[in-house]
């Protein structure tokens, strides 16, 4: 094992916390900010170095989230772990992902008849509230050659696979909206439907659990 790499994390390293099912969980690691110009989440993403007990604690951690302990209000998500050859599992190269948002995450609607004027009433059923996430809307301009020139939001979300979020769920976040009677911008619930799903950063453990992140696209839904 290389205990020499393995110290110098652990002695130079900063204090961080992972919150995984209620238990607090402490490791060291060495970070940096990584600049990525060629997506729209890559002012968010870090890589750097981190210590773990061992091979199987790194998958157990990921997709969970964590925080620096000298300032817990920026939560990450560990997206990535790549083993440390020569370590023993206890040295791995992350990335992670800095949240910048809190969502709710609605599975679908159940329908309830009012007794009193025989409307229905439609009744959110939550995956989870308030869930620390990454969300960005990216504006571009697209040329087409009958209409000619429009412009486009592509609004992305990055959060733990483990709330399994699937197309045609609702993700619930706050942001400015123009009220025609009151001629103010209001901050308010806005809802958002999933479009599409990718996947490619999930691990499926041998327990049937979901690890890593997921990226999907989602639009205002207007229904």
């Amino acid at each position: 094992m290389n205990l020499e790499f393995y110290n110098m994390i652990a002695d130079l390293g900063e204090n961080i916390i992972f919150f995984k099912d209620g238990e607090v969980i402490q490791q060291r690691m060495s970070i940096k900010t990584a600049k990525n110009n060629f997506s729209a989440e890559g002012s968010y993403l870090k890589s750097g170095v981190m210590t773990f007990d061992n091979l199987k604690q790194q998958d157990e951690l990921l997709g969970e989230y964590f925080a620096k302990e000298s300032n817990e209000e920026i939560v990450n998500i560990l997206s990535i772990v790549n083993n440390e050859p020569n370590c023993d599992g206890m040295v791995g190269e992350i990335y992670c992902t800095e949240c910048n948002e809190q969502v709710d995450l609605i599975s679908h609607y159940t329908t309830i008849q009012d007794d009193e004027f025989g409307d229905e009433i439609l009744t959110p059923v939550y995956i989870d509230k308030n869930v620390n996430a990454f969300v960005k809307t990216s504006i571009r301009e697209q040329l087409d050659t009958n209409v000619g020139s429009f412009i486009e939001n592509t609004t992305i979300i990055v959060l733990p696979a483990k709330y399994k979020l699937s197309v045609d769920n609702i993700v619930v976040r706050k942001t400015f909206v123009f009220n025609n009677t009151t001629k103010q911008n209001e901050y308010i619930d806005v809802k958002y439907k999933v479009e599409s799903v990718d996947t490619t950063m999930v691990k499926k453990t041998q327990n049937g659990e979901f690890k890593g992140v997921v990226k999907c696209l989602i639009t205002e839904n207007k229904e």
